[in-house]
Formats: C-alpha cells, sequence, structure tokens
C-alpha cells in the first residue's frame, strides 16, 4: 500500500517541502530509499524501526520502498525520521488515515531559529486504540 506524507528539509537557510512515500509489498523484507540522501537518512529505517518496537507496535518483515524528493536536493540529518514514520505506519495500514489536510509531519530546527510542527494535535492520536 502507498502512503503519502509530507515534511521540510533546509537548503542553507531556507526550507523546502519533502514528500515522503511509502509503499510495503510481499517481498524480501528489506528497506530500500530513493533519492539523493546522506547516510545518516539511510539510516533512519533503524531508528523509525526501533522507535515504533518501542511503542509496542510490530511491523511485519516486508519489503518496503521510501521515496524522499525533490530527488535533486540533498537531504542530510535526521530531520526525516517522523515523517518516515508516519509514512511507514499508514502503509502498513496501522496508522488510521488522517484527513488530507493534516498529513505534514516535521520536526523542529532549531539551529535555523525557525520550527516546523505537525498540523495534528499529536502524532500518536492517530494510531488505533487512542484517543483524539
Amino acid at each position: 500500500m502507498l502512503f503519502r506524507t509530507f515534511g521540510a528539509g533546509l537548503c542553507g537557510t531556507e526550507g523546502f517541502p519533502v514528500c515522503c512515500e511509502a509503499d510495503v509489498e510481499n517481498g524480501f523484507p528489506q528497506i530500500n530509499f530513493i533519492g539523493s540522501l546522506s547516510q545518516s537518512v539511510r539510516e533512519s529505517s533503524d531508528r523509525v524501526r526501533t522507535a515504533i518496537a518501542n511503542t509496542g507496535l510490530h511491523l511485519e518483515p516486508r519489503h518496503v520502498t521510501i521515496s524522499l524528493s525533490p530527488g535533486d536536493v540533498r537531504k542530510e540529518g535526521c530531520a526525516y525520521d517522523l515523517p518516515v514514520a508516519a509514512a511507514l505506519l499508514g502503509a502498513y495500514g496501522i496508522c488510521r488515515i488522517l484527513s488530507r489536510k493534516t498529513r505534514f509531519w516535521s520536526e523542529s530546527f532549531p539551529s535555523a531559529g525557525r520550527s516546523f510542527r505537525s498540523t495534528a494535535s499529536s502524532p500518536w492520536s492517530a494510531l488505533p486504540g487512542t484517543q483524539d
């Protein structure tokens, strides 16, 4: 199932929108990243899987493809972990589909003096068994 979320990245001092698409299929269990990404962004699969496992949720071992676009802008750091996690939960069907207006997920960028936040009141409010 394909699921799309949006986040934000920094190029110098300017922000830009990032589209994060996750697709979960049957096949060899692995996570592939597509886009112009640094090694720290590629390692987000370990951070995201660990964070999700620590919430008590279980992700079936499946073939996952995660695309971060635009592909022509290099993405660095761990600021993409939250959009990746939200897209992954949505692609697995664990996360209730949020309204079309609340699919922007990002962490703050304290070094830039700006803060981009999710428009959802809580990212975990979309999980099954939680209150909105």
